[in-house]
């Protein structure tokens, strides 16, 4: 079998797969789905948290129950959590394709079976990640556990990269937003790119030792 490695991108559409070097077929998770347009404003929970609008789009935008059960109390709790990734996982052996790792930051890695194409694969993932749950709630937890201020994603990363030395302390967060679309940063080090994705991974946790 050949392992086929997916990364997803949770944190910051800037900052998407640049955490890992992938072989054979990269896919990221889409940026959301739909609103169903048969779920009524009153139907949806007063959600209250610092995600409260991520949730209740979420809650819009689902397109299967089991999401609404999972964040109906604004939570999603570990096990609801390994539930989610039993449901994607059921679903790829379904497909002969068989989950082999998933990473803390949503990255996973799979088998395929044999005679399987890059196309057929990629379209079951597509399709197990959607009927689990995994895309849409995955964002949620993810995001959750690396951002649970909810501040803009930019402003952690460019923090980071200056508490590990990545970048001047002059080097502003405008002119980090500015030369960011161009990933056109005046690193200190050789080890900036690395650094970068590192701090997208976990920029509150990075210590520049991974």
């Amino acid at each position: 079998m050949e392992v086929v490695m997916s990364c997803v991108a949770r944190l910051s559409a800037a900052a998407a797969c640049v955490a890992l070097s992938l072989a054979s077929l990269t896919a990221c998770s889409p940026g959301g789905s739909t609103p169903d347009a048969s779920i009524a404003e009153g139907d949806v929970p007063r959600f209250t948290g610092t995600y409260a609008d991520e949730y209740r789009e979420t809650w819009l935008s689902a397109d299967i129950d089991f999401v609404r059960d999972v964040i109906r109390d604004e939570e999603i709790t570990e096990q609801e959590w390994a539930e989610v990734v039993k449901r994607f996982d059921d679903c790829l052996d379904e497909h002969d394709i068989e989950l082999v790792e998933y990473e803390e930051d949503g990255a996973y890695g799979v088998e395929r079976g044999a005679g399987l194409s890059d196309e057929r694969v990629q379209d079951a993932m597509t399709e197990c990640e959607g009927e689990s749950g995994e895309t849409v709630l995955g964002r949620l937890w993810h995001s959750q556990r690396q951002n649970p201020s909810n501040r803009d994603p930019n402003e952690l990363i460019y923090d980071c990269l200056i508490r590990l030395g990545a970048l001047d302390p002059s080097y502003s967060l405008e002119n980090y937003l500015r030369d960011n679309p161009e990933f056109a940063f005046p690193f200190l080090t050789d080890e900036g790119p690395d650094l970068y994705a590192t701090c997208s991974a976990a920029p509150l946790t990075a210590t520049g030792d991974e």
